[in-house]
């Protein structure tokens, strides 16, 4: 086996590793948050965000699985939905969501995936 497929290999193995219990994990709780949500949605601007940030979730971990079982070739549309999922986790993290040690150990799983996704598209790997 060429060094180069295998080395392909090991970082898909990687970034399935990293992403995708953690992925799991998040599309439960923002398919969660989304239901328990939609009834602040048009109460205030607060409410709005707060509904939008697990939607946007859900929308970045579906392109994230995409880009992870078509690895080789990442797109420019994964690294902008994946860089939309990061901001999202991270601004629930700031706002105090994720106060769970659990919680907070699969967010950070997730987005050192995400980081990884779009180093690769960066570097041209």
């Amino acid at each position: 086996m060429p060094l180069k497929a295998m080395d392909t290999k090991f970082k898909k193995l990687i970034i399935a590793f990293l992403i995708i219990p953690s992925g799991l994990f998040w599309f439960g709780l923002s398919l969660l948050g989304t239901l328990m949500f939609s009834n602040l949605m048009f109460r205030d601007v607060q409410g709005f965000l707060i509904f939008l940030l697990p939607t946007v979730g859900m929308y970045s971990l579906v392109c994230v699985f995409f880009a992870v079982i078509h690895y080789p070739k990442v797109s420019r549309f994964d690294v902008i939905s994946v860089t939309l999922g990061f901001l999202a986790k991270l601004i629930g993290i700031y706002l105090g969501l994720f106060g769970d040690v659990w919680l907070l150990a699969s967010g950070c799983c997730l987005l050192l995936g995400s980081t990884f996704l779009i180093w690769e598209y960066v570097s041209g790997t």
